[in-house]
């Protein structure tokens, strides 16, 4: 805590000393003080010398019998009494308040995963919370979460070695897959090596991963965009590779067919990642065990 003395110098004081000078002051006994802050008495002595010396200035007169402020106690007592109390009301407040279900989560994850994962999520979570604010910043760049001041990401694929906490929160792999029109029109290929006979909508992170698999595409579009691709598909534009998360209903529901059922491109994780802290705020947990339970 920052006090500034009537000579006009500031000084850099630990608020426990000034906490501790009050309540000594406050009561008139450094016993009485020390039961009250449950410490013990050697420590409130230390703690009141240690702030004299540190202003080198006498604030208390010790005797055998009592203690006494002297100016420059009474002084600084007035001066700070009402600020330390108001200091601690706020820190109850905040206390109090550190379990109920409001203020805001700040989120960021991908266009798919916003649209096909977590809208069901924010949907539930709305209903149950609506005192808590949700913003959700939907973008492809892995954004510094620390820096932005954000809560959580829910992020896709292999995550780089770093001090944020990753938690697994849905599996996915990726599958070929096109629509039953497209089928009816062209038919199926019957190996990997007869996709180049085909029209193919790429999805550029995986085109090196084909490539290094020696699967050659005649790719008639290439783009980062998973909802792009999906309409695309169901539309009949051509074979393409979707993440599970995103085609499943749609393949249960026929409207769209997997290629060589047998095949997937490779299995990814999404996490769950947020910035290490001791104390992370019951909004932020609950949205994690919801998002949890949702997909579980």
């Amino acid at each position: 805590m920052i006090y500034t003395v009537a000579y006009g110098a500031t000084m850099n004081l630990d608020y426990n000393l000034l906490k501790t000078f009050s309540k000594v002051s406050e009561l008139g006994s450094f016993t009485m003080a020390a039961h009250v802050l449950k410490q013990p008495k050697s420590r409130v002595s230390r703690s009141i010398s240690r702030l004299e010396n540190e202003l080198g200035v006498e604030l208390i007169r010790r005797t055998t019998r009592r203690i006494s402020l002297t100016s420059a106690g009474s002084e600084l007592f007035n001066n700070i009494a009402i600020h330390l109390r108001g200091i601690e009301n706020e820190l109850i407040k905040i206390s109090d308040g550190k379990d109920k279900m409001s203020g805001t989560i700040r989120i960021t994850t991908s266009d798919s995963i916003a649209q096909y994962v977590l809208s069901e999520v924010v949907s539930r979570y709305n209903l149950k919370f609506p005192d808590v604010k949700l913003e959700m910043i939907v973008t492809n760049d892995y954004m510094d979460l620390v820096k932005e001041n954000i809560d959580l990401a829910f992020r896709a694929g292999k995550l780089k070695d770093s001090v944020l906490i990753q938690k697994k929160f849905i599996a996915t792999s990726f599958v070929l897959v096109c629509s039953k029109k497209f089928k009816q029109k062209y038919s199926l290929p019957t190996s990997l090596e007869k996709l180049r006979d085909y029209n193919f909508l790429s999805f550029i992170p995986l085109e090196n991963s084909f490539a290094q698999q020696g699967i050659e595409v005649n790719s008639i579009l290439a783009t980062d965009s998973l909802p792009m691709l999906l309409k695309m598909a169901l539309d009949g534009a051509g074979i393409t590779i979707l993440p599970s998360f995103l085609c499943q209903k749609y393949i249960d529901s026929k409207k769209l067919l997997r290629v060589l059922p047998s095949w997937e491109a490779r299995k990814e994780n999404i996490h769950i990642v947020y910035p290490p802290t001791k104390n992370l705020p019951k909004r932020v947990k609950t949205f994690i065990q919801l998002a949890l339970s949702v997909l579980d």
